[in-house]
């Protein structure tokens, strides 16, 4: 059984600072995932629209927003050169969030409750950490243990997982989230920001998770590591950023939840994030903050009616029985019956009227700020966990799951946000499915290419849209690029590994890298991987095939990358791909992982035959706008792969053995 807890609360501030912080949330949350909804009480207060504060790129376009607290080296760097004030945050920001502990300091360390003891190692791991003091006046490091208040005064307990400088230069440092905690017995996806204020000392009366209390070596090694260079080096690298918000987008059905389960669940997200943590990858990434998207964002994709119409305007009770249309919750209307029995917007996306909302716009904002803390060069690629999905949703369309197109919101904040920086935006869209809403959004323009590789079955495959002669227009004439899979007519063929590697050897990368864009996005759906429904899926990419076209994307743009979960409906093999794709993005001198390399990793070097007839025919039409080797161009070309990426030691490389001659029965007569 898994419990899931939004906390959410509003704190009034001092009416002379310039913006206004509020919480992400407003309420607390209790639903059991196994089990029926419980009842919201009618009384709990709905998001207005300007709910978040305008994004912290709005307040310094070109400057970098800085994740890492600052080290006391850099500190006393940037105190004597120039033009200190223009750079840093003032020195009461600096002494309050992160400093040099000094031996005053040390012995008000907050050692009950910490996980140390007095030895000299100890101490010098100690020293090294970032910290900061909280509202009591306690000196807090990374690890330590305290509690923080959720919106109905509950006292969690929970482990300092990072410490964050102020991004908001105009908004006291204490009414900023920037203490990244992690409630003790709860799963990694329950992690989140809070302010200093928020943070109270660890007493009896904190609630632990139904996991208990964590184990104390394990946060005393995260602490170890935090403090390492490899740590440092690591959480410059890769980003990770998810909210516990986008848990709460399901389906309000009241029937068994574990019959005609929604595939765009809740635990789509709680398992990617536990493969994480299990693997050690969580401790390698830097956490980021997430936030809802605002309006004005939204609106850079969608019309202002599909933006109002999704964006929350009232609060509802989970309903007690089936919802019927039109009783007091439109829009948007709800019109189609579900397999479960509930009603939807459509026959397969379900909209629940109180956590779909500030899911949706909680996904769309946090690929803003994955994008951002690349762009920024805060770190150099990442990969943000959301959901609902969004590649589907068009200018003033939700279908496929999908409400706000994430990656396309993303795409245009950082073309007007870093206008130095970022001119051409590439986003590749793996999804088994077609990125119909990405298609159009698009469709016209030249500064962004969109190249999407799907199942296409000659149009018969949802959302039956994407042919290969869908190539823009106007001025984005050939910057939209499909690359249909279709079977031969007499037989189904699935694509795997070789055939999708093949596409990104000789068709994906030689027109990105004509194209030569500045950021690369990447709607990463796994429903492609091995373990899905023909339905749904049908195909049997593994984990590493992933990895492998992570890899080949860190190539373009700098190796600027941020990945955005799409679609992915099958628990295990989502789980895995997706660690796949983080560990390639952290490269093998981070990743904990040492799997997935190129040499010796495919069973076959050659693609099926559906698969060769369907590339031939997607290079004979974009071969008029982009440039092949003339050998690609050729008719009896093959698209193989390069035979050192061939296992030497695989199923397809062993020799088959002898058959085993029948035994033949006595013959009666």
């Amino acid at each position: 059984m898994i419990f899931f807890t939004v906390s959410d609360c509003h704190k009034s501030l001092d009416t002379s600072l310039k913006s206004i912080i509020m919480k992400r949330k407003n309420s607390t949350i209790t639903c059991d995932t196994s089990a029926k909804h419980q009842k919201i009480e009618d009384n709990i207060p709905s998001p207005s629209p300007d709910f978040w504060p305008s994004s912290p790129i709005e307040y310094s376009i070109n400057d970098p927003v800085d994740f890492w607290p600052l080290s006391p080296t850099e500190i006393n760097d940037i105190e004597s050169s120039e033009d200190n004030d223009a750079v840093t945050p003032s020195n009461e920001v600096r002494a309050l969030i992160t400093q040099t502990p000094s031996e005053d300091s040390q012995s008000h360390s907050p050692r009950n409750g910490t996980i140390f003891s007095n030895d000299q190692e100890d101490a010098e791991i100690v020293a090294n950490l970032p910290f900061f003091s909280s509202a009591e006046g306690k000196i807090l490091y990374i690890g330590d243990s305290v509690a923080y208040k959720e919106g109905d005064g509950t006292l969690v307990a929970a482990r300092i997982l990072d410490v964050n400088l102020p991004n908001l230069p105009s908004v006291d440092p204490q009414l900023q989230e920037l203490i990244f905690v992690q409630p003790e017995g709860w799963g990694p996806e329950h992690a989140k920001m809070v302010t200093q204020l928020d943070i109270k000392a660890c007493s009896k009366d904190a609630k632990f998770g139904p996991n208990g209390r964590d184990d104390s070596k394990t946060w005393q090694d995260y602490r170890k590591q935090y403090s390492s260079e490899e740590g440092r080096r690591a959480r410059l690298h890769t980003g990770v950023v998810f909210d516990d918000a986008m848990l709460l987008h399901d389906c309000p059905c009241v029937q068994d939840r574990q019959l005609n389960r929604h595939p765009e669940r809740p635990e789509r997200c709680v398992e990617i994030m536990s493969k994480f943590e299990t693997l050690g990858l969580l401790r390698k990434v830097k956490r980021l903050r997430s936030r809802m998207a605002t309006k004005d964002e939204l609106e850079s994709c969608h019309l202002d009616q599909h933006v109002v119409t999704y964006f929350g305007s009232k609060p509802y009770a989970m309903p007690g029985t089936i919802v019927k249309n039109g009783e007091d919750w439109t829009p948007p209307s709800l019109k189609d019956k579900m397999l479960c029995g509930e009603l939807g917007i459509s026959c397969d996306t379900t909209y629940n009227p109180y956590g779909t909302p500030n899911a949706a716009r909680m996904a769309a904002g946090s690929v803003i700020e994955m994008m951002d803390a690349v762009a920024s060069g805060s770190v150099m690629n990442g990969f943000a966990i959301v959901r609902p999905p969004g590649h589907h949703a068009e200018q003033n369309h939700a279908m496929g799951f999908c409400y706000f197109n994430n990656v396309g919101v993303a795409a245009n904040m950082a073309l007007k946000n870093y206008p130095e920086k970022i001119k051409r935006v590439l986003i590749v869209d793996w999804d088994i499915h077609h990125g119909n809403g990405t298609q159009s959004l698009f469709y016209g323009r030249n500064d962004v290419l969109y190249i999407s590789l799907h199942r296409y079955d000659n149009g018969l495959f949802y959302p039956y849209s994407g042919p290969t002669t869908d190539l823009g227009s106007g001025e984005g004439l050939g910057n939209n690029v499909n690359i249909t899979f279709s079977s031969e007519k007499d037989k189904f063929e699935s694509m795997g590994d070789t055939e999708y590697l093949a596409a990104f050897k000789y068709i994906v990368m030689p027109i990105a890298r004509q194209y030569n864009p500045d950021l690369v996005i990447v709607s990463a759906g796994f429903d492609a991987a091995e373990g899905h429904e023909d339905a749904i899926g049908g195909y049997k990419i593994t984990p590493r095939g992933f990895a492998y076209m992570t890899q080949m994307l860190k190539n373009l743009a700098n190796g600027k990358l941020v990945l955005a979960l799409e679609g992915g409906y099958a628990l295990e093999s989502l789980s895995e791909s997706a660690c796949a794709c983080l560990s390639a993005m952290l490269g093998p001198e981070l990743s904990p992982i040492e799997q997935y390399k190129f040499d010796g990793g495919l069973n076959t070097v050659k693609p099926n035959q559906s698969a060769i007839t369907s590339l031939q025919k997607v290079v004979a039409i974009l071969k008029d706008y982009w440039n092949f080797p003339t050998a690609v161009t050729g008719e009896d070309f093959r698209f193989a792969l390069p035979v050192d990426w061939r296992a030497t030691n695989s199923l397809s490389t062993r020799p088959k053995r002898t058959p085993k001659p029948k035994k033949r029965l006595p013959v009666e007569g």
